[in-house]
């Protein structure tokens, strides 16, 4: 009995020392410089500074990084970092819906839309998630992303209005009037200037498989491309031209990065014949290593997987560099130039070799990574629930 007290006391006092000792694990949010990055610009002083976010950011990493080590417990501690994304500055600003509906009654044509979605510096569009008004009735639905990607959602579907609509189906899209428009071909043409492409379903998609159909304008004339991805291969071409596809820029590259080395210039030619240049396609892996040569890493793979769900839209508008769709503010993301993806992740710790270097990676794989480590128990991807895979083993 005495010892049942004892212990009784003794787990108590534990308990609130533990209170005040170091947490097993720690996670900190800064939102500071994607606030500020937005509203003024990720080039504006209050960004890149001596007093912006960014010297901020790296003062109070350097703070909690002694915080450790004076606990004695830094070789025990692995650090792990993600930005959600990057940004790029936005210098011209529009809504296309605005575009779209004087291109239309000017063709006598009058559509009801509804905008559901708002970008920074706009109040919400819907004011109740779980019994939001009802759409009945309404020909286009609009939703964008911090100003880098703008998506439409059409009900015009031969199958019905649960399906989503695919290209040809778009080209003949009916109104009330019982007119037949493109709608593709009128939302290129009208938003030349400011559309860097769009992005419509060639087929229907699954998880398993897909085709998608890429438009836009490269020196005054139109491109039709195609991405289409079955059983792990992926494969990208021009549908209305000979030779390579240009839209995203694939042999180009990346200006913000230092030029490409020998090997490097090699191994990216060597990628650019086999993955261009037979009807054969890339692995997702093949076409990362390429895209990551070029001002667009990873554009292949993530449009390829841009409609696994059906409501990733039914066009979705990608402006060009330094325009931003649906937005007030200086800063957008959700696009495909390298500012936008340029999102850092990052381990360091006593447990990561000096020097090294992570690959481009998916911020997916921050959390499993960290997981793996506390735990010690293997993170395989498809398996208890893990969608992106550990980069552990490249860590050790």
């Amino acid at each position: 009995m005495s010892l049942r007290a004892k212990l009784n006391e003794q787990l108590n006092e534990l308990a609130l020392l533990s209170e005040q000792a170091m947490p097993d694990y720690l996670l900190i949010y800064n939102p500071w410089p994607d606030h500020f990055a937005h509203f003024k610009g990720p080039f504006s002083d209050e960004i890149i500074a001596p007093t912006g976010e960014l010297n901020r950011l790296d003062y109070w990493l350097g703070r909690l990084d002694k915080v450790y080590r004076d606990a004695g417990i830094y070789p025990q501690t692995l650090w792990g970092m993600a930005g959600d994304h990057g940004l790029a500055p936005v210098y011209h600003t529009l809504n296309p819906e605005l575009v779209l509906q004087d291109a239309l009654k000017q063709r006598g044509v009058e559509l009801k839309i509804s905008k559901i979605s708002s970008d920074e510096g706009e109040g919400p569009k819907i004011t109740n998630n779980l019994n939001p008004p009802s759409l009945h009735g309404v020909d286009l639905v609009i939703a964008s992303t911090a100003g880098g990607n703008y998506m439409l959602d059409f009900f015009n579907s031969d199958r019905g209005w649960q399906v989503q609509p695919l290209y040809q189906e778009l080209t003949r899209f009916k109104v009330r009037e019982g007119k037949a428009l493109d709608m593709v071909s009128l939302l290129a043409d009208e938003l030349q200037e400011s559309l860097d492409y769009l992005v419509v379903r060639q087929s229907d998609c699954t998880l398993d498989s897909c085709s998608v159909r890429l438009v836009g304008y490269r020196n005054g004339l139109r491109r039709d491309e195609m991405i289409s991805r079955e059983s792990g291969v992926i494969r990208y071409q021009a549908l209305d031209a000979k030779g390579a596809p240009e839209l995203l820029a694939l042999a180009q590259s990346n200006p913000y990065l230092a030029p490409l080395s020998d090997v490097q210039l090699s191994a990216k030619q060597q990628l650019l014949e086999l993955c261009l240049g037979s009807a054969k396609g890339c692995s997702a892996e093949q076409w990362r290593s390429l895209a990551a040569m070029s001002p667009r890493p990873d554009a292949v793979v993530q449009l390829a997987h841009l409609y696994d769900e059906d409501r990733a839209g039914t066009i979705n508008l990608f402006p060009k560099e330094g325009f931003g769709y649906n937005t007030l503010v200086p800063g957008r993301h959700a696009g495909e130039h390298y500012l936008e993806k340029d999102a850092f992740i990052g381990f360091w710790g006593e447990t990561v070799k000096p020097g090294q270097r992570l690959g481009p990676l998916d911020n997916g794989s921050l959390a499993p990574t960290l997981y793996q480590y506390l735990t010690g128990e293997q993170v395989e991807v498809g398996n208890n629930g893990w969608g992106y895979p550990s980069v552990l083993s490249s860590l050790n």
